[in-house]
C-alpha cells in the first residue's frame, strides 16, 4: 500500500516537476482540484478494478477442480501470472489509474478468498517466489549500474557530474528524510499507541530507523529520467535537462545505498539494543521442546539406521562428534526409543532387531531416572531380540553379511517370504481382510481392505490369477526399477545420497543400463554397471580434486602422495557408491512387496522372483563393501551414519517450521547450526586422511613421525571407555555423588 501511495503521488507531482523544468511537450499544471481527482481516480478507480480482476481470476479457477492433474496446475499458475500483470497493463494504460494499486487490491482479493482454489499451493507459491527474485534482482542490477554511471560521471554523451558538492547535499538529504520521517511517527503516535496493535516508544523508535528506500524508489526515478532523456533526443533541446533527471537519479540511489548500508546493518544490533529481540519465555519454551524433539528424532533415527547391516560396525563416537544433539545420550532414551521402532514395526516381513551395541557403551543414566541402572537397560535391550508375544521375530530372507553378531540367535532365523500358489483357493477368506494364515487370529493390525472395486475399474483384479509367463517377470523387473529409481532420487532429495554428480550418475546409469539388459530378457544385474561405471565417476572425481591435479604437477614425493590421495578418493567413492545401492535396493524392495503382498495377499512366482534377485544383487554389493580396507569403511561408514541423521534433523526442522511451530527466524538458526555440522562432517574424513598421508610420508621420506595414524584417532574427544569402566561410571550412586 506504501508502493501504491508513492506511484500516485509519484505521477501527480512529476507532471508538476516536468512543467517546472520546461521541457515542451511534458508536464501539466496540475491545481488542487485536479490533484485530488487525479488522487481518488487512480487509487479508488485502481482499487475497484483490482477487485474486479480477483473475483474473474476466482471464477476461473473454481472451475479447475482436477487436483491430481499436474498439467492443470500449472495452468492456474499461469493465470495468476497473466491475470496480474493483465490487471496491471488495463488500469494503467488502459483506464489510466494505478496499476500497482489495482494489482495489489487483486491479491488481497485472492489472498482473502482464493486459498481454497488453489490445487497446489506449494508450487503457486514457488514460481512467485522465483518471479519476485528474478524481477528484483534485475531492477537492482540495471539500477546499480546505472547509478554507477551516474556518480562516476562515466556517460560522456552528456555535460552531467555527479560532484562533491551533490554527495554532501546526499548526507544532508539522507538526514532530513530521519527527521521528517521522525515528525510524521511522532505526529500519529498518539492514534498509533492507542488502537490496533498499539505500538509503544520502543517499536517505533526502531520504525523511524528501519526505513529502506529501494526497489519502487529506483524504477521511478529512472522512469521520469528515460521520459526526460527521450524527449531531449527527439526535440534536440538542452541537455540541462538531462543532468537535472540524472542528478534526481542519483540522489534516490544514494538515498536507497545509504539506507541499505547504514540502517540495514545497523539494525539487528538495534533490535537488541533495544529489548524487542528478547525471547519470551514462552518462546523459550517452545524452542526448548524443539530441541527435545530433534534429539528424540535423532535417537529414532539412529536406532532404525542400525537396524540395517552394514551400519552394523560404525565408530559411535564418531557419530557423536559431528552430531550434536547424541552427545550424552541416556540409556533410557534408547531404550525407549528401541521398544517404539519395535512396535511399529514389528509385524512387517522387513523387520530387523537394531544392532545397538555400538551404541551402548558410550550411554549414560540420567542421574533423575536412577532407578534404571545400566545393567538393567542393557537387559531391556537384549529383551527387544526376544520373540514378541510367542511369535518369532521376523527378519529379511537376505542374509547380510554383516550380520555375523548376531547370527546364529534365535532371533535371526528368517521368516521366507510365502509365494501366492497358481489356485486362490485358501488366500483370501471370506472376509477380505484376512489372510488364509490369518483366519484364526483375526486381520492384522493396520491391514488394509484390497481395492477390489479400484482393480475392476482398471480391469484387473486383485485375485489375478498366478503368470509365470517371461513377459510377466520381465515387466516386474521393469516395474522394480521404476522403484529403484524413484528410490535413488528420493534418497537424493532426503540428503541420505551424497549430492555429487559423480555419485549419482553412476548410479541413475546402472538403472538405465540394466533396464535395456532386462527388456533384452536378463535378469536384475545392475550392480555389474555400477562396477563397469564407476571407473568414469573415479576419473571425473580424480580430475575435479585440485589437490590430486596440483601434486602430480610436483615432485616424485608429491606423484606417490597424489596416488595416495587418489587411492582415498577411490575407496571414499566406493563406500559411498555401495551404501546408496544397498539402501535404494532395500527401500524399493519393501515399497515392491508392500504394495503387492501387504493388499494382494503374498508375492507371485514372478514378484519373488524379482526380490530374489534384488537380493543377490545386494549380496554381491555387501561382499564388494567387505573387500575394503576394514578401517576406513567403519570411518566413511560412520561419516555417512552422521550425514543421514543430520539430514533428518533438517527435514524435522523444515516441517516444524511448515507447521508455524517455528517461526522463520528461529528455523533459520536451527538449520544454520545442522548445515555447520554437516559442512564439519563432508570435510572432516579428508582432513583427517590427509593429515594421515603426510605423517605417513614423513616417515616414508625421512621427515621422521612416520607410520600410520590410527583410525580412532581422527576422534578429538576421549575414546571410550572400556565395559567395566563404563560400568564403574554408569553406576547410579557413582553418578548421585
Amino acid at each position: 500500500m506504501n508502493d501504491g501511495s508513492a506511484i500516485v503521488f509519484y505521477t501527480i507531482f512529476s507532471k508538476r516537476y516536468l512543467l517546472e523544468l520546461g521541457v515542451p511537450g511534458l508536464g501539466e499544471d496540475v491545481d488542487w482540484g485536479q490533484g485530488f481527482k487525479l488522487f481518488f481516480q487512480m487509487s479508488l478507480g485502481g482499487a475497484a478494478i483490482g477487485i474486479a480482476f480477483g473475483f474473474a481470476t476466482l471464477i476461473f479457477m473454481h472451475y479447475m477442480k482436477r487436483r491430481l492433474d499436474q498439467e492443470e496446475n500449472v495452468v492456474e499458475v499461469s493465470l495468476s501470472l497473466a491475470a496480474a500483470y493483465l490487471c496491471y497493463f488495463t488500469a494503467d494504460f488502459v483506464w489510466s489509474t494505478s496499476g500497482v494499486i489495482a494489482t495489489l487490491s487483486m491479491g488481497l482479493v485472492m489472498n482473502e478468498y482464493g486459498r481454497p482454489s488453489i490445487n497446489d499451493l506449494k508450487l503457486m507459491k514457488g514460481v512467485w517466489s522465483i518471479v519476485e527474485h528474478v524481477l528484483n534482482t534485475i531492477l537492482f542490477t540495471l539500477g546499480g549500474l546505472v547509478w554507477g554511471s551516474v556518480i562516476s560521471n562515466a556517460d560522456q554523451s552528456t555535460h552531467a557530474t555527479f560532484t562533491a558538492k551533490d554527495w554532501g547535499y546526499l548526507v544532508v538529504l539522507y538526514i532530513l528524510l530521519h527527521v521528517i520521517r521522525f515528525a510524521l511517527f511522532a505526529l500519529f503516535y498518539p492514534a498509533t499507541s492507542r488502537l490496533g496493535l498499539k505500538t509503544n516508544v520502543t517499536e517505533q523508535s526502531f520504525q523511524i530507523f528501519g526505513g529502506l528506500r529501494g526497489a519502487v524508489g529506483i524504477a521511478l526515478a529512472i522512469a521520469i529520467d528515460n521520459t526526460v532523456q527521450q524527449a531531449t533526443e527527439q526535440l534536440r533541446l538542452d541537455e540541462k535537462f538531462i543532468e537535472q533527471t540524472s542528478k534526481l537519479f542519483g540522489y534516490v540511489g544514494g538515498m536507497a545505498f545509504l539506507t541499505l548500508s547504514i540502517n540495514a546493518t545497523l539494525a539487528g544490533p538495534l533490535l537488541r539494543k533495544l529489548g524487542l529481540a528478547d525471547m519470551t519465555s514462552f518462546r523459550k519454551n517452545i524452542l526448548g521442546v524443539v530441541g527435545s524433539r530433534l534429539r528424540m528424532t535423532a535417537v529414532d533415527k539412529m536406532v532404525a539406521l542400525l537396524a540395517k547391516p552394514w551400519f552394523s560396525k560404525i565408530d559411535y563416537s564418531i557419530v557423536q562428534k559431528h552430531v550434536s544433539v547424541l552427545k550424552d545420550v541416556y540409556m533410557h532414551e534408547v531404550v525407549a526409543s528401541a521398544k517404539r521402532y519395535e512396535n511399529v514395526n514389528h509385524h512387517r516381513s522387513w523387520y530387523s532387531v537394531p544392532r545397538l551395541g555400538v551404541v551402548v557403551p558410550h550411554l549414560q543414566v540420567d542421574p533423575l531416572k536412577s532407578h534404571m541402572t545400566a545393567a538393567e537397560g542393557k537387559q531391556m535391550l537384549n529383551d527387544l531380540k526376544k520373540p514378541r508375544d510367542g511369535r518369532r521375530i521376523r527378519q529379511n530372507t537376505h542374509h547380510s553379511l554383516f550380520d555375523e553378531s548376531v547370527a546364529g540367535t534365535d532371533s535371526y532365523r528368517p521368516k521366507p517370504r510365502r509365494v501366492r500358489q497358481s489356485t486362490h483357493e485358501g488366500v483370501f477368506s471370506s472376509d477380505p481382510n484376512m489372510r488364509s494364515s490369518d483366519k484364526a487370529s483375526g486381520p492384522k493390525p493396520g491391514r488394509t481392505r484390497p481395492l477390489t472395486h479400484l482393480g475392476a475399474l482398471f480391469g484387473g483384479s486383485s485375485n489375478r490369477e498366478e503368470n509365470t509367463d517371461p513377459y510377466t517377470l520381465e515387466e516386474s523387473r521393469r516395474l522394480f526399477l521404476e522403484v529403484l529409481r524413484a528410490e535413488y532420487d528420493r534418497l537424493i532429495d532426503n540428503g541420505n545420497l551424497a549430492r555429487r554428480e559423480d555419485l549419482n550418475y553412476v548410479l541413475l546409469t546402472s538403472v538405465d543400463f540394466c533396464a535395456d539388459s532386462v527388456n533384452n530378457g536378463g535378469k536384475l544385474n545392475d550392480w555389474e554397471f555400477v562396477k563397469k561405471f564407476r571407473g568414469m565417476g573415479l576419473s571425473w572425481k580424480n580430475l575435479s580434486n585440485a589437490r590430486v591435479l596440483k601434486l602430480i604437477l610436483k615432485s616424485n614425493k608429491k606423484t606417490e602422495e597424489a596416488r595416495a590421495t587418489a587411492k582415498e578418493i577411490s575407496v571414499r567413492f566406493e563406500v559411498n557408491l555401495a551404501i546408496a545401492f544397498l539402501e535404494a535396493h532395500t527401500r524399493a524392495r519393501r515399497v515392491y512387496s508392500e504394495e503387492f503382498a501387504e493388499v494382494q495377499g503374498d508375492l507371485s512366482a514372478a514378484e519373488a522372483q524379482v526380490i530374489k534377485e534384488s537380493e543377490e544383487q545386494c549380496q554381491v554389493a555387501e561382499l564388494f563393501l567387505t573387500s575394503l580396507p576394514e578401517d576406513k569403511v567403519k570411518v566413511y561408514v560412520s561419516h555417512i551414519f552422521s550425514i543421514i541423521l543430520l539430514n533428518k534433523l533438517v527435514k524435522q526442522v523444515e516441517e516444524l517450521a511448515n507447521a508455524s511451530f517455528l517461526k522463520d527466524t528461529e528455523a533459520e538458526e536451527f538449520l544454520e547450526h545442522i548445515q555447520k555440522e554437516l559442512f564439519e562432517t563432508e570435510h572432516c574424513v579428508s582432513q583427517y586422511y590427509r593429515d594421515r598421508r603426510r605423517s605417513t610420508f614423513r616417515g616414508t621420506f625421512g621427515g621422521g613421525g612416520g607410520g600410520v595414524v590410527p583410525a580412532t584417532d581422527m576422534i578429538d574427544e576421549e575414546q571410550p571407555p572400556t565395559n567395566d569402566d563404563t560400568a564403574e561410571k554408569t553406576d547410579p550412586d557413582i553418578v548421585e555423588t
